[in-house]
């Protein structure tokens, strides 16, 4: 998932494109029903003085998950046997020897 919201995050777009039942009526509805794992795509940016802040705040305030650290927005929990990876991180390196690449690979291994 990824670009929850247009128009770089703007909080008022959250309530006017994502929660909106008028803009968007099937969402409310999907979300009260079945388990909802967003990953965070540029569009959740807030923006800052016109450039990115890739902070995001508002995806942060809507989505809480225990992302690995404050500045990450990759995760993973485990579900029953599965494991369950949300690692969509355009904003981390993810090259050899990365964060992002170790953390992967070290609970890829622990897992069965």
């Amino acid at each position: 998932s990824g670009d929850l919201v247009s128009n770089w995050g703007t909080e008022y777009y959250w309530y006017d494109q994502f929660f909106n039942p008028k803009e968007v009526p099937y969402v409310q509805e999907l979300i009260s029903k079945i388990p909802f794992m967003a990953c965070m795509g540029n569009h959740e940016a807030s923006l800052k003085n016109a450039c990115y802040n890739y902070n995001a705040t508002f995806f942060r305030q809507k989505f809480p998950y225990p992302h690995v650290d404050p500045t990450s927005f990759y995760w993973s929990f485990s579900y029953g046997p599965d494991v369950l990876v949300f690692i969509i991180d355009q904003y981390h390196y993810y090259e050899a020897g990365s964060q992002q690449l170790v953390w992967l690979e070290q609970g890829l291994s622990q897992s069965t």
